[in-house]
């Protein structure tokens, strides 16, 4: 039953998709076309006043000058560090995200970054299902291994049995 209702409603966006005229297909590019540019300029603004490894731990949510003092090491988020834990759990456990920030030059830095956001939009993706965005009886879990392959998130129905699997990807 629910498989047959997920069928028709994703037959139903199929076919939205397909129906939609040329004159709201050309709108809708050009939105995404102005949305691109200025996020390009934005971008390159950004790049002229900060170093990439400061944007690189701003896009953690922390500063660097933030990082680089250690009277407030103690201070990173906690799903900050729960990101890296799974992303990263083998390194997690001989090397601190504390010391990976002080130490790693910033090609190492970046990948570690993109790593550690990844893993946090699919925590955030987890909670923001679970908090009433997929029917009742049903449960997102994140896979157990950082890198599953096929699927990031799976979609639990009551019985325990995997009703759907999604993968992500987080991007600028």
């Amino acid at each position: 039953m629910v498989g047959g209702a997920k069928g028709l409603y994703h037959f139903g966006q199929n076919v939205y998709g397909l129906t939609i005229n040329k004159k709201d297909f050309a709108m809708l590019l050009g939105t995404l076309r102005a949305q691109s540019k200025e996020y390009v300029h934005l971008a390159d603004e950004i790049g002229k006043r900060f170093s990439k490894r400061e944007i690189l731990l701003d896009s953690l949510g922390i500063s660097a000058s933030f990082l680089h003092s250690y009277a407030f090491v103690d201070k990173l988020p906690d799903e900050v560090l729960r990101a890296y834990e799974l992303s990263y759990p083998l390194k997690s456990q001989s090397e601190s995200l504390e010391d990976i920030i002080e130490n790693y030059d910033d090609a190492e830095l970046a990948g570690i970054v993109n790593g550690i956001k990844g893993k946090l939009f699919e925590l955030r993706y987890v909670d923001y299902l679970n908090d009433g965005h997929i029917p009742d009886g049903y449960q997102a879990v994140l896979a157990e291994s950082a890198i599953n392959p096929g699927w990031d998130i799976a979609i639990l129905g009551a019985d325990g049995s995997v009703a759907e699997e999604i993968q992500l990807k987080a991007t600028n």
